[in-house]
């Protein structure tokens, strides 16, 4: 393959002007190829990022929606007992108000026990709409603020593999839709009871007694309202942080993704293998199996060192004088030579 770098950029014959602008034209032939199957390879990363991209935006949107579903119905039943209360109280006071009352008794304690309730009603109503009011607007922050880290790994990610915002618009919309879904197939958490049959339960007794429980149940509610939304607030910010680590984790995951695929890719043009990252299992067994083979020679050598060191003395005298009777060749030789010249002049 011809050249495709200064580095590998040799010319056969650089005095002749028609081979080098051979060579360079095919230099650039096979730059231009090289450039399009990079071009190829890559919008097939990138579309492969943006389907994994879509898959957990999809997904997380759902969850996420589910998530604030629930937090939504706490937040509906923490005002389901007051709820109760109010009803029952209201039911009281207008059996209490309908009961014919004792001219004769200028002291009747009635009157002061229904005052009391009618206040106290006006309260709890008073506490009952804010508390909606804010679960109506808690629902909607808490849609924000998931919403965030969406919009936050959507925008790194668009530097990579291009705009995402009509995808985290569609991603919104399905979690807006499943919050509603979830709060509308639910029921509101408040047991209805019948008016009418507790009203009647109760008329063996005192209507004063009644009145003052219902103060005591109604100023009871509205102090644990406040304690059920705290409660439900501490789960869902523990639901908003995993949620947060989740998005933020998949977004590095396909960012991982992308850089894997480019190094790959770079490599593949520059003819440049990618040493793996881990070392597999078959690699570090062979690795082991030749520092094994390589202590075997060592072992075997430094044995055979030890063995001749260990040889007796009178052995290495019986090699040495069996190596002097053998006739040396080389100055044999060197003797012949001068007598055959002598000879032969």
């Amino acid at each position: 393959m011809p050249a495709t770098g200064i580095d590998d950029l040799k010319f056969d014959n650089p005095h002749d002007a028609s081979s080098v602008m051979e060579q360079l034209q095919g230099m650039m032939a096979a730059s231009k190829m090289k450039l399009s199957m990079a071009q190829a390879h890559h919008t097939k990363v990138v579309n492969k990022a943006r389907k994994k991209t879509l898959k957990f935006l999809s997904s997380e949107a759902e969850s996420l929606g589910d998530a604030i579903g629930r937090y939504g119905l706490e937040l509906r039943k923490a005002e389901s007992e007051l709820q109760l209360a109010l009803e029952t109280a209201k039911a009281d006071l207008k059996k209490a108000a309908d009961a014919p009352s004792d001219p004769s008794d200028w002291r009747d304690p009635l009157s002061g026990q229904k005052a009391t309730l009618a206040a106290q009603v006006g309260s709890a109503e008073r506490a009952l709409k804010k508390a909606q009011r804010k679960r109506t607007r808690s629902v909607r922050e808490a849609e924000d603020r998931v919403e965030e880290p969406l919009d936050d790994q959507a925008q790194k990610l668009a530097m990579k593999i291009g705009d995402l915002t009509p995808d985290v618009d569609k991603a919104k919309q399905t979690l807006e839709a499943h919050v509603d879904s979830v709060m509308a197939n639910a029921s509101s958490g408040i047991v209805r009871a019948s008016l009418v049959d507790a009203t009647d339960k109760k008329s063996s007794g005192k209507a004063s007694d009644y009145l003052v429980k219902d103060v005591a149940l109604l100023q009871a509610a509205v102090k644990q309202i406040k304690g059920a939304v705290d409660a439900a607030d501490k789960r869902f910010n523990a639901v908003v942080e995993n949620a947060a680590k989740e998005v933020a984790a998949q977004g590095d995951n396909v960012t991982a993704y992308l850089q894997r695929a480019q190094e790959r890719e770079i490599a593949r043009v520059l003819g440049r293998p990618v040493a793996p990252k881990k070392t597999s299992k078959n690699a570090i067994a062979l690795k082991a199996n030749d520092m094994g083979s390589k202590k075997n020679v060592v072992d075997k050598t430094a044995k055979h060192e030890m063995s001749s060191k260990a040889m007796p003395t009178a052995a290495k005298h019986e090699v040495m004088s069996k190596a002097a009777k053998q006739p040396v060749v080389g100055k044999a030789a060197k003797h012949e030579l001068p007598s055959k010249a002598a000879k032969k002049m």
